[in-house]
């Protein structure tokens, strides 16, 4: 019988104690980057696009996407929702 993803998540983790510290300690990040690659997947946008509407480099808007590195400030975040049309400027 398959295995859902949290079946085969939790099993990794808990055979891996760093591997999971590093994963509890990576969720608040987790969380806002899969917001903001939601955000701009219901927009029909790129990360290019993203990149063009806001003046950064591509490579800043995968970070934001990404579970590692620092939080966005909400400054960032409010900019990224706008190139994502979701608020007014």
């Amino acid at each position: 019988m398959p295995r859902d993803y949290a079946e085969v998540r939790d099993e990794i983790l808990a055979s891996n104690p760093s591997l999971k510290a590093l994963w509890d300690s990576t969720e608040p990040k987790r969380h806002v980057a899969m917001c903001l690659a939601i955000f701009r997947t219901v927009a029909n946008l790129s990360q290019q696009d993203i990149a063009d509407r806001t003046g950064w480099d591509r490579a800043f808007v995968q970070r934001l996407e990404g579970a590692f590195g620092d939080m966005p400030d909400g400054k960032t975040m409010h900019r990224f929702a706008t190139a994502c049309l979701m608020t007014t400027p």
